[in-house]
């Protein structure tokens, strides 16, 4: 089994290695949030894109499945309306421990691959904002490391943009107090391991 807390190198290569063209209506796309524009726009100018122009318009999705693994944006619907396939944990680099966030919005936008547009799958996502001294309670499960459990703020940090190609796992999360959630990721949905 994987190490839940930074997960298998080789587990996201899928995505990296698609090879279909994206078939896609343009007249369904929707002008994104100004918000998650500018959080589009860092993300990649931090990839190192040698000044792409962003667009401003993207295929929106309210839930979108990877490799088996149903997300959701918060508040996507009835089924949603408990967070339930948007609290998410995700890697944000290589080798690094996995974070817990919730997912704003999932969007797709063509993104071009020598002559093949490809589809280019984006999470605008806010990270659930660690515990500190401040917060004036102690978090009971930083001693049992293996369980894999913390206590999280339920303040949410700034919004960034992640891809499919980073690691996501479900999480489940339980109200512990007022403003704090114990968070957990989870390695199995429906038999499937996490993507």
């Amino acid at each position: 089994m994987n190490d839940l807390r930074t997960l298998d190198s080789n587990l996201n290569n899928h995505l990296a290695n698609q090879e279909d063209a994206w078939d896609y209506d343009r007249n369904k796309f929707e002008r994104l949030e100004p918000v998650i524009h500018e959080a589009l726009v860092k993300f990649f100018n931090s990839q190192n894109t040698n000044g792409r122009i962003v667009d401003t318009h993207a295929l929106l999705h309210k839930e979108y499945e990877i490799r088996g693994l149903k997300i959701a944006e918060m508040n996507a619907g009835a089924k949603n309306t408990m967070g339930r396939h948007s609290t998410i944990f995700f890697q944000p680099n290589a080798n690094t421990e996995l974070a817990p966030a919730v997912i704003r919005k999932i969007f797709s936008m063509p993104q071009k691959h020598g002559k093949i547009e490809r589809q280019a799958v984006f999470l605008a996502i806010h990270r659930y904002r660690p515990l500190s001294p401040s917060d004036g309670v102690e978090d009971p499960f930083v001693q049992y490391a293996g369980f894999g459990a913390r206590l999280w703020s339920e303040d949410l940090g700034p919004l960034e943009i992640i891809t499919p190609v980073q690691k996501i796992c479900h999480a489940v999360s339980r109200r512990w107090q007022e403003g704090i959630s114990v968070l957990h990721a989870i390695d199995q949905v429906g038999y499937k391991i996490c993507v």
